[in-house]
């Protein structure tokens, strides 16, 4: 999508774009996630509300348009943290990914999430 390749000149898209992730079709939620994310600002601010979505490809596009910015907010991080315990492996995988780009509060949380979850499977697998 060309907006996404405009950068901040496409903020005036946005409220379009953040309508056509409430869209039923699936791959126009997909392009407006990759577009808000490209766009950056408020765009990436609308995502957060898409790493929610019913699609696992759409929770992706908007985990990975989170990563270029909102870097000092505690929300993004919130955002990324719940999206590593997302059921999709490709969501899972872009959380990491985006949190260990991120600062390095963000880089030792999840560090933490992910020793929990593996002390998690451990107590699993030892009481059965």
């Amino acid at each position: 999508m060309i907006l996404g390749h405009i950068g901040a000149a496409a903020e005036p898209a946005v409220p379009a774009l953040t309508a056509a992730l409430r869209d039923p079709n699936r791959g126009l939620r997909l392009t407006a996630a990759d577009a808000l994310g490209r766009i950056g600002g408020s765009g990436r601010e609308v995502l957060q509300g898409a790493a929610r979505d019913a699609d696992p490809g759409v929770r992706e596009a908007a985990v990975a348009g989170l990563g270029g910015g909102l870097r000092d907010t505690g929300t993004r991080h919130d955002t990324l943290a719940s999206a590593l315990g997302d059921p999709d492996p490709a969501v899972r995988t872009q959380a990491i990914g985006q949190l260990h780009a991120g600062t390095r509060d963000e880089a030792q949380a999840m560090a933490d999430l992910l020793v929990r979850g593996f002390d998690d499977a451990a107590s699993i697998s030892t009481s059965s």
